[in-house]
């Protein structure tokens, strides 16, 4: 089980590792060329991101556990990336309320946001959604 366990997190850290870095990527690009705030890039990069980065977990990274797919799970899933996105804008929020760091430092903010977010990620997304049934 723990051996298992230890696949799925590097197999996590793999496909959602290079889904924060296209996400970054993606919401730094509206960010800087459609001029969206980074809240609202954010919110559109994540949400491409999540769902793409959902079918490569079900058919990879937790397939010992899924059965096939699970529209029930898709839906746990989409929520978890809800809760996801509220923890990435908290986060870019106090670092531009508190520590009062501006748009120049856009990609440090992103990265930071994006990195505590992923830690919550995969919580939420190998307890709940693809927990063993």
């Amino acid at each position: 089980m723990k051996k298992i366990m230890n696949y799925q997190f590097i197999r996590f850290f793999m496909v959602s590792g290079f889904g924060v870095v296209c996400d970054i990527m993606l919401a730094y690009f509206f960010h800087r060329f459609f001029g969206l705030t980074l809240y609202l890039s954010t919110v559109i990069s994540l949400s491409i991101i999540a769902v793409s980065t959902y079918f490569i977990h079900q058919l990879w990274t937790f397939r010992s556990i899924s059965t096939g797919f699970s529209s029930s799970r898709l839906i746990k899933f989409l929520i978890s990336s809800i809760v996801v996105l509220a923890v990435r804008e908290t986060t870019l929020f106090s670092l531009a309320t508190f520590l009062h760091i501006g748009h120049s430092w856009a990609v440090a903010q992103l990265v930071i946001a994006a990195g505590l977010s992923f830690l919550v990620n995969f919580v939420i997304t190998r307890y709940l959604v693809f927990r063993p049934t």
